[in-house]
């Protein structure tokens, strides 16, 4: 009796084993299916996945200021081409774009992940005046100060910290903005940034050198810069006062910048005061123009001044409010026009609005993102 009851028990604790092994099993070969279905979702949807990551980060809060810099320094693709190819342009359409809540930029920048977007939205959250007192903006620009360097797109941040810091000098050491400068001496970007800004305060001679040091420079604005500075030194031998030259250097820094861009001279040609002028500014940069853009740019300007002196009188205050709205209008200055043909560059020309109110990008977003990735349009002479 104590044989068979021994027997029994030992085939019944051999069941259980066998049992509790059995569903082991089950629960080993459910979860290397399970993680083989998300391994096979995340390959297949890559760009998804990563746009979601970016959006997840929008938009900036006072929480998000805090670390806005801060965690994932390495980009997972080490997308180190980001620094020489799309920065600048990735910096200009950010405010482009981001200042009237478009969202188009970070699909077309997906792979580049949590660093850029952090970059962007800092940007944003330092030159939106709308958040002001909303956010320690004082803190997020700490923190880029300090992420000088240490970061896979020192461009970028330097751009940001430059162009932040000559519009607030108050709240940036002259130290810094020397040293930016400095350190990005090759790049034209910087030397325009610092003559629209001496520009501004009056300092006629700082500011005609850095517009030299940006022709010569290495960089992709040096194109129009040649043009720009041309008719800048044309307008200063035909004996213009200095407010003529801050007009005529601002219509190239804002054709590159799009900084709430063609506002400026937009007003200014929008004076039948100064039609005559205009019209001297858009002849010599359609002569002068080393592409397209910069032709049609100079033809258009030529031919809205001639519309206005030659308006009657009755005509003029009207005219003097359209045609500042059509200057708005064709001169956002979008960088990809550079290299279009005619056609394009007309459809883009007529279909854009003012800064910050695309109308027609999302039609033409594949055409961006190639132009974005053309190793000849972005030259990286210096990796």
């Amino acid at each position: 009796m104590k044989k068979k009851f021994l027997i029994g028990t030992g085939l019944l604790t051999a069941s259980i084993l066998l049992l509790i092994l059995f569903k082991q099993s089950n629960l080993q070969n459910t979860s290397v299916k399970h993680n083989e279905v998300s391994e096979s979702i995340n390959s297949e949807q890559p760009e998804q996945e990563v746009i979601n990551d970016v959006k997840d980060i929008t938009p900036i809060s006072d929480d998000v200021a805090e670390s806005i810099v801060e965690g994932n320094e390495k980009s997972s693709n080490n997308f180190r081409a980001f620094d020489c190819k799309p920065t600048l342009s990735l910096f200009e359409r950010s405010q482009y774009e981001l200042f009237a809540n478009k969202t188009s930029i970070h699909e077309e920048f997906a792979n580049v992940k949590n660093d850029a977007a952090r970059y962007l939205h800092a940007s944003v959250a330092l030159f939106d005046n709308n958040l002001d007192g909303e956010i320690d903006k004082k803190r997020i620009l700490d923190k880029l100060i300090d992420s000088r360097g240490k970061t896979e797109y020192p461009k970028l941040v330097d751009l940001l910290l430059l162009k932040y810091c000559t519009q607030n000098t108050n709240q940036c050491e002259q130290e810094l903005i020397d040293q930016i400068v400095d350190d990005n001496n090759y790049d034209g970007a910087f030397h325009f940034i610092m003559a629209n800004h001496y520009l501004k305060h009056g300092e006629s001679s700082l500011a005609e050198q850095e517009l030299s040091n940006f022709v010569s420079s290495n960089t992709i604005t040096n194109t129009f810069g040649r043009s720009v500075y041309a008719f800048h030194r044309g307008m200063q031998t035909l004996g213009y006062d200095n407010t003529m030259l801050n007009m005529t250097a601002g219509v190239g820094y804002a054709a590159r910048a799009h900084l709430h861009s063609w506002q400026p001279i937009s007003m200014f040609c929008g004076d039948e005061h100064n039609a005559e002028i205009c019209e001297n500014i858009g002849y010599t940069l359609s002569r002068l123009g080393n592409n397209f853009m910069e032709h049609r740019m100079g033809e258009v300007i030529t031919e809205k001044s001639k519309q206005l002196s030659n308006s009657t009188e009755k005509e003029k205050p009207q005219e003097i409010k359209r045609t500042r709205r059509n200057f708005e209008d064709s001169f956002v200055g979008q960088p990809e026009l550079l290299k279009m043909d005619k056609q394009l560059a007309d459809y883009f020309m007529e279909e854009f609005g003012r800064v910050g109110e695309i109308k027609a990008i999302k039609n033409t977003n594949e055409k961006i993102a190639q132009l974005l990735s053309d190793p000849v349009y972005y030259p990286c002479d210096e990796q």
